[in-house]
């Protein structure tokens, strides 16, 4: 099950976003820092009984403080509009328990966190009505969203040479 966390209900879930963001210091771009996490900010997690950290990523709108625009400048420009949001800060499931606690890799089974977190991006897409969003990670994490979770991105387009990369991800419906 997936949670959307949003300026109406930040104080609701205020204990798991905490959590979020100490999780996300291990899974973090080195240019992600707090002043991206602000009021705007929308957060989807989720939690998997058998995974042993759940999933979560941040989502911001193009056009209020975010990363992407940060980094990229002008190259992002014709995205800083309001119905076109950015996610820099994406944090993944690592393994999973089997009964008694028994830790396996995810290569082993299949955390159900993926297909979580790909049905609150959907959610949260409708629930805003978001027509893009520029997703902004190592290339490893993408794919691993589209190989576990089924998240297609319209297009990954490399930047620099860390390996990360812009991925743009339509939702569903358009609005």
């Amino acid at each position: 099950m997936f949670k959307i966390i949003h300026p109406k209900n930040k104080e609701l879930y205020r204990l798991e976003l905490m959590q979020f963001l100490e999780k996300r210091q291990k899974d973090a771009l080195p240019a992600d820092n707090l002043v991206y996490d602000h009021q705007a900010s929308v957060y989807v997690t989720c939690r998997d009984v058998h995974c042993s950290r759940g999933g979560s990523l941040r989502l911001n709108p193009m056009n209020t403080p975010n990363l992407v625009s940060d980094a990229l400048k002008d190259a992002v420009k014709t995205y800083e509009q309001p119905s076109i949001w950015e996610c820099s800060a994406l944090s993944l499931c690592e393994s999973v328990f089997l009964g008694e606690k028994k830790r396996v890799t995810l290569t082993q089974k299949v955390c159900l966190c993926y297909d979580h977190i790909a049905e609150g991006l959907q959610a949260t897409c409708e629930y805003f009505q978001i027509s893009l969003i520029v997703f902004y990670h190592l290339a490893t994490h993408l794919d691993t969203l589209t190989r576990k979770g089924g998240v297609t991105f319209l297009r990954k387009i490399p930047v620099g040479k860390d390996d990360l990369v812009l991925g743009l991800f339509q939702p569903n419906t358009i609005y």
